[in-house]
């Protein structure tokens, strides 16, 4: 699996011993607290104020996904067909370049081999052109193949 690894340090420079939390998405602030954040990813242990310090050490797995929908892509959609790759998302080295092809249903999926990108701090996604007459003489030799291949005796 590609993972990546990220180290976020807070210092507590405050006269006052706290925790302090990683949030997934930003947090929606108002004036009246109606309930827990759900968005919250982790929090730390209480940290002593001035010269306090804590670490959140993440592990994080990344996915190119390639698919369709029948609306826009927004948080929280899940896609209604599609396919998944892992990809590596580096620091100033470039990251995964994911290849997909379409295919004569209309359907999209990752193939191999993957390359890497041109830009730091990124993946990226390479869409194989299209030619569906490649795809129907691939199509025919199958169909003959298995045609011939049920017929023998």
């Amino acid at each position: 699996m590609a993972t990546n690894e990220y180290r976020i340090t807070v210092n507590n420079k405050s006269a006052i011993t706290r925790s302090f939390l990683l949030f997934s998405d930003l947090p929606q602030l108002s004036q009246n607290v109606t309930g827990p954040y759900v968005n919250v990813w982790e929090k730390s242990a209480l940290v002593a104020g001035e010269n306090g310090r804590t670490e959140f050490d993440i592990t994080a797995e990344q996915f190119a996904v390639c698919g369709t929908t029948p609306t826009p892509l927004a948080q929280g959609v899940v896609v209604s067909t599609g396919d998944f790759t892992p990809v590596t998302v580096t620091g100033a080295k470039p990251g995964t370049k994911a290849i997909a092809q379409v295919d004569d249903q209309g359907g999209v999926a990752f193939v191999p081999p993957a390359g890497t990108t041109e830009v730091a701090h990124a993946f990226g996604i390479d869409i194989l052109p299209y030619s569906p007459t490649d795809n129907i003489n691939r199509a025919y030799s199958v169909l003959r193949a298995v045609t011939y291949i049920g017929t023998r005796n």
